[in-house]
Parts: structure tokens; sequence; C-alpha cells
């Protein structure tokens, strides 16, 4: 991607990009009730995190792809890129995933920093904008608001034992 951040797009100035430490952040503020398996890989998707609770699992698919997004119903689009396949590909991988333990596995595009097509057309940042989309049953979020969606998630879908049952399976696939 050529150019600075500020010269792909105005919104991307380096105030409103997070610090590189902001990715350790995410991953690791989460508190005790979340545990954090990293190394995972799955099929050809490697260095993977996998986030076990009573709240769900979730698997951290980081990218390297950030800037403006802009999704339809069948195509997602960061600065440009066509993601659509990526996105299509962590889906398989995680209802596949989802089968081999036993629960439903959120798969998370985690991107350094996302700005909605619109705000981009507009010229305009929400700062109280939810960085956080959905597309075909994945999450993408940035790491800023990787957090906080997951701290605030409530409902109880695992018991312990199937916590227990899904981490020995998840550490098996590092």
């Amino acid at each position: 991607m050529p150019g600075s951040d500020a010269e792909r797009h105005p919104l991307l100035s380096a105030q409103n990009l997070p610090r590189t430490s902001r990715f350790e952040e995410a991953l690791y503020s989460l508190g005790d009730e979340w545990e954090v398996i990293e190394g995972v890989q799955l099929g050809h998707f490697t260095g993977l995190y996998a986030f076990l609770s009573v709240h769900g699992v979730f698997v951290v698919f980081p990218q390297s792809h950030y800037g403006v997004v802009d999704h339809y119903r069948y195509r997602l689009v960061i600065e440009g890129e066509n993601l659509s396949r990526v996105a299509e590909a962590i889906l398989k991988t995680t209802q596949n995933l989802g089968r081999v333990v036993g629960c439903k596995v959120t798969g998370i595009m985690l991107h350094r920093q996302l700005v909605d097509a619109d705000e981009a057309r507009d010229g305009f940042t929400d700062h109280n904008h939810p960085r956080e989309w959905t597309f075909i049953g994945v999450k993408l979020m940035t790491w800023e608001s990787f957090g906080p969606r997951l701290k605030s998630l409530r409902q109880v879908e695992l018991t312990e034992d199937e916590v227990k049952n899904v981490r020995l399976r998840l550490r098996s696939l590092r």
C-alpha cells in the first residue's frame, strides 16, 4: 500500500491510528475469565489466537490490511482490497473448528484500524462508532474495539466442563 497513512486517507492520520503496542494490550487485557491460546494453526492459517471462556470461543485472525471498510452483502473491501475470499475461508475454518470442538466458534478479523466508508465519504470520524462490523458471520474489529467487545459479553454459552474440553482440543492445534 503506497504512501503514508495520511496520504492514503486523511482519516487515517497518525493521531487516529493506535500505537503498535495496542495489539498486545487488546489481546491480553481481558482479565482472568478469558483464556488465550496462542499459536493456533487452522488449515493454512497460522499464528492465530483462540479466546475461550464461558461466554464463547473466538478465534482471532490478525490482519495486515487497514483503512476504509466497505462491505455489501457478499463483498468485503478494505482500502481497495477485496477480502471477501479471506472472510469466506475464515468462516469455513471456524465452522469446521466448531464441529471439532462441539460448540460455535466465532472468527474475528482483527485490524489495526478501520474507518467506515460512510465516514470516509463524509470526511467525518464518529469516535462513538463501535469499530465492529459483521460480514457473512465473521466479525471485523479493530485493536481498540476488541477488548471492550469481549468484556461486554455476559450471556453464558458454555459450562465449565465444556470450556475444559474445548481447551484441550484447541491446545492440540498448536
